[in-house]
């Protein structure tokens, strides 16, 4: 008789069973599979000595251009702006870089850092709209200057000063100049604390409000602006001296329509020629109010 040994998980005399008929299949035995160790491909170790090969020629050539004497910085050129601005731009930017580019006693152009000159500049002179700092080979530093737009003038404390869009002092004007300029002029009346460029003294809508009344006041009312005052810098009230000598006073957080809609039905409505010849002001800054003032 076979040896017929029990079966033990569908293996028996060392073959397994399949699950329903079919051939018999040898059981696994332990293998011991040894996998291949990977060896660098000398290909491969000649590829990554090229590129080191090729950075460290690349890094040196950098330094030699970085550190080269032709190209030192012989040379600044100004663009854009008044000259008496390239003047003074100039000669910061000479400062700036015998302090922070000089290298071995000379100043080096790829030592300049631009970005850090541009906004150096721009903190110093405010009414520097944009500066663009270029170098130019092999020993030029070239600036291309543009300046804010000045749209109206400020007199207070006895001195004047041009006006951005934004309300910030762009700078120090003498008074000769902002007559020629054709611009609208504000005094401030009360306003005590110094002020110097670079400050922002009027709201946004203040101003304007001012370019909007210079053209509006003559269309509807036939006078022309004279003056306009404000009470202090940062105020949102504004005070327009007609031609005809009478105020109107004026808050620049209310659409200007609406107020000049106000004055024109008051002066239309209630107020004769006579009247109006003795009007000393219209307050309009109490919205769906109107008071006026006669002189005496």
């Amino acid at each position: 008789m076979d040896d017929i040994r029990p079966v033990r998980d569908g293996v028996s005399n060392g073959v397994r069973r399949p699950p329903s008929g079919g051939t018999r299949i040898a059981a696994r035995q332990n293998v011991h599979v040894s996998l291949p160790v990977r060896v660098l491909s000398p290909r491969r170790g000649r590829g990554r000595a090229l590129l080191l090969f090729g950075a460290g020629v690349s890094l040196a050539l950098g330094a030699s251009a970085l550190f080269a004497p032709q190209f030192r910085v012989e040379k600044i050129r100004v663009e854009g702006g008044s000259e008496l601005l390239r003047t003074q731009v100039e000669s910061k930017v000479k400062a700036f870089i015998e302090r922070e580019a000089v290298f071995q006693g000379t100043p080096r152009l790829f030592l300049v850092p631009r970005d850090r000159l541009a906004e150096t500049l721009r903190a110093e002179f405010p009414e520097l709209a944009t500066v663009q700092v270029l170098r130019r080979l092999p020993a030029t530093l070239e600036l291309y200057l543009q300046e804010k737009v000045t749209v109206a003038f400020l007199e207070v404390g006895g001195r004047t000063f041009a006006l951005e869009s934004e309300g910030r002092i762009v700078a120090e004007v003498s008074s000769e100049d902002a007559r020629r300029a054709q611009l609208p002029r504000v005094r401030d009346l009360h306003t005590t604390i110094p002020v110097r460029p670079g400050d922002t003294v009027l709201n946004p809508a203040v101003m304007q409000l001012f370019h909007e009344v210079v053209v509006k006041l003559p269309e509807q009312f036939s006078v022309s602006v004279e003056e306009l005052i404000i009470p202090a810098i940062g105020s949102e009230e504004v005070h327009v001296h007609t031609s005809g000598g009478w105020n109107v006073l004026l808050d620049a957080r209310r659409p200007l329509t609406d107020q000049l809609g106000a004055l024109e039905k008051v002066v239309t409505e209630e107020l004769d020629a006579e009247t109006l010849r003795r009007l000393e002001y219209i307050d309009l800054r109490i919205q769906g109010k109107v008071f006026y003032r006669l002189k005496r």
